[in-house]
């Protein structure tokens, strides 16, 4: 039995993958994603002021607007982390004071509460389409007084975002205690504390961020967002084959009408436009079934460039329970931070930008098909410009889409009710536009 007094079980970086790792850290994570966080921030403040618009209010862009505030808080958090422990120490030779103090109490924990909940917000947005194309006839309020309506509305966007914000700061509640300012000799040092040794502690958190940040939120999103695919599609081919007669699926429709409004017989104004004026309402939700399924194409682009950004994230806890063990040996040896190849810390600073590329990519796709909200930007950004246009005389009346025809449409139908405006029946189009 040989005595080795210098072994260790902890693999460490050779000179050459610590001097490759240090140019690419700076032009990724302090030139690339200092860019990106700028670009962010700037494209999602120009998103929560459009989607704020009058035009433009309905459940699903409010819930677009939150998950805009929680991109816009990582990537302030991101630029000030990169700004403080990439991008000045290259060229000052040290970590600023100021970034010691704001790392245990703000940078640290913040950065993962806000990344948690844009997570998390992706999950809450895809639940609310899954309802809004499957149970579509749950989102209409009830009619019984001026304010229900806001209320209602109110209540539904209480349900998406609270939960998201409560579960966010539950789960990175402990990053507060994993580290603290300590003062020497006049100078400021960040000390680790001891909670982030423990290995229990360390077991669990690899486990847990790796399940509820990683496979249960990817796996959620992947089936809801296919489940409402297969809702688009369906609803298109129906919509397709459609006849102006109506046929057998009209009467099925009219089935499904009976079925559902006496179940709401509480709302006289429901009642009455149905019972009076069924072919405006059946129109009404044809159209209402566009809608969402154009609101349902935005969040299955945003879904798909969050799963993309999220693989090399997945990939990495993955591996780090993997190395479990070696962590464990190298935390106990000393060596903090060590046991890592460099491909992984590679894989690390790609996931960084790809985080802070997110949000501008969310903009992108809202430009591109999002022909209202194009329309709205311009047309607001010509108002800002003394250029103005009043909305009203381009917007189509019908409020809530993403992707609304922009002309100024007459809605005469061809039905023998056309001519007559039935008690309730603007009433019922307001209260059911999304």
């Amino acid at each position: 039995m040989t005595n080795c007094t210098n072994c260790s079980s902890c693999t460490f970086l050779t000179l050459d993958e610590q001097i490759l790792l240090y140019d690419v850290k700076y032009w990724m994570e302090g030139v690339i994603q200092l860019s990106l966080a700028v670009i962010g921030v700037t494209t999602n403040l120009v998103s929560i002021y459009v989607l704020s618009r009058k035009e433009l209010v309905n459940t699903f862009n409010q819930l677009l607007i939150a998950l805009a505030i929680f991109d816009i808080l990582y990537l302030v958090i991101a630029f000030l982390d990169s700004l403080g422990q990439v991008f000045l120490p290259f060229y000052s030779g040290h970590v600023p004071a100021w970034y010691f103090l704001l790392t245990p109490y703000l940078l640290y924990p913040c950065k993962a509460i806000s990344l948690t909940c844009s997570i998390f917000m992706m999950v809450s947005i895809g639940v609310e389409r899954y309802m809004a194309v499957y149970y579509p006839f749950s989102r209409i309020p009830l009619i019984g007084s001026g304010g229900s309506k806001n209320r209602c509305f109110n209540k539904r966007l209480f349900v998406y975002i609270f939960p998201v914000i409560f579960f966010s700061i539950i789960l990175n509640i402990f990053k507060f205690l994993e580290s603290k300012v300590k003062m020497e000799e006049g100078s400021v040092k960040l000390e680790i504390q001891e909670i982030r040794y423990d290995p229990t502690y360390l077991t669990v958190n690899i486990w847990v961020r790796f399940i509820v940040l990683g496979a249960l939120p990817v796996g959620a999103i992947i089936s809801l967002n296919c489940c409402i695919y297969w809702a688009v599609r369906r609803a298109r081919m129906e919509r397709g084959g459609e006849q102006p007669g109506g046929g057998g699926t009209g009467k099925r429709k009219e089935v499904e009408m009976k079925r559902i409004v006496p179940s709401m017989r509480k709302t006289a104004q429901l009642t009455a436009a149905y019972s009076g004026n069924r072919w405006n309402l059946r129109l009404r939700n044809k159209k209402l079934s566009a809608s969402e399924q154009r609101l349902s194409i935005v969040l299955i682009m945003i879904a798909i460039i969050f799963i993309v950004s999220s693989l090399p994230r997945i990939i990495i806890m993955m591996y780090d329970i993997i190395i479990l063990d070696t962590t464990r040996s190298c935390i106990e040896e000393g060596y903090v931070g060590e046991g890592f190849p460099v491909w992984n810390h590679l894989l690390g600073y790609v996931s960084h930008v790809l985080l802070c590329f997110v949000p501008t990519a969310n903009f992108l796709v809202y430009c591109v098909v999002g022909n209202k909200f194009r329309m709205v930007a311009s047309i607001y950004l010509r108002k800002m410009c003394c250029c103005a246009q009043s909305p009203s005389q381009v917007l189509s009346p019908y409020q809530g889409s993403l992707r609304s025809s922009g002309k100024t449409v007459s809605h005469q139908f061809s039905s023998p009710t056309s001519s007559v405006r039935r008690p309730g029946s603007s009433k019922i189009e307001r209260e059911t536009g999304v």
